[in-house]
């Protein structure tokens, strides 16, 4: 488990995404608010991330593209873990219910040729 020097609390979410400007962390940005810093550099969002797991309804983990921080680094990994196996689970989860969609209605089929 990777502890943090220090922990960071915000009220705000503004603070939260000036934190990140600053170089102090990871942060999960809405895309409507922090596209801007996005696409002038002043924020970078992790790309395959991005590409992945586009939709009209998504999480962003963004920090400043030019300082590197083993720590933030180390939380960044963690994230992406956490995503990927909640994922993972969603995929599951929906080939499950999609299987057993398929199976009620193969049975509906045979009762009504009955």
């Amino acid at each position: 488990a990777v502890r943090p020097r220090s922990i960071m609390r915000f009220n705000q979410y503004e603070q939260v995404i000036q934190a990140a400007l600053a170089g102090q962390g990871v942060a999960l940005g809405r895309v409507a608010l922090v596209e801007p810093m996005l696409a002038d550099g002043r924020l970078a969002a992790l790309p395959h991330f991005m590409a992945e797991h586009a939709a009209d309804a998504a999480y962003w983990l963004i920090r400043t593209p030019t300082e590197t921080h083993l720590d933030v680094d180390a939380v960044v990994v963690w994230i992406r873990r956490e995503a990927a196996q909640l994922v993972t689970a969603m995929e599951v989860q929906a080939a499950e219910q999609s299987a057993s969609r398929s199976v009620e209605a193969s049975s509906a089929r045979g009762r009504r040729k009955r």
